[in-house]
């Protein structure tokens, strides 16, 4: 047989491993980003503004 006789057949092959495998890994990678976007906790605060805050003070009554 040729390579030509044997080719439809290595891409159906090909086909039936690769098309399940990234079907699985495209509805995974939703799955995931799904839930990611479920709030779990409230959102944190950037550490960067605690920081620039003195601690024990309060921006609105300096003189306390």
């Amino acid at each position: 047989m040729a390579f030509t006789d044997i080719l439809p057949f290595a891409l159906l092959a090909l086909s039936s491993i690769a098309v399940p495998l990234m079907l699985f890994v495209a509805f995974r990678a939703l799955k995931r980003r799904d839930e990611s976007r479920e709030p779990t906790a409230a959102p944190r605060h950037s550490p960067r503004k605690q920081a620039k805050r003195p601690a024990g003070r309060s921006p609105r009554f300096p003189g306390r």
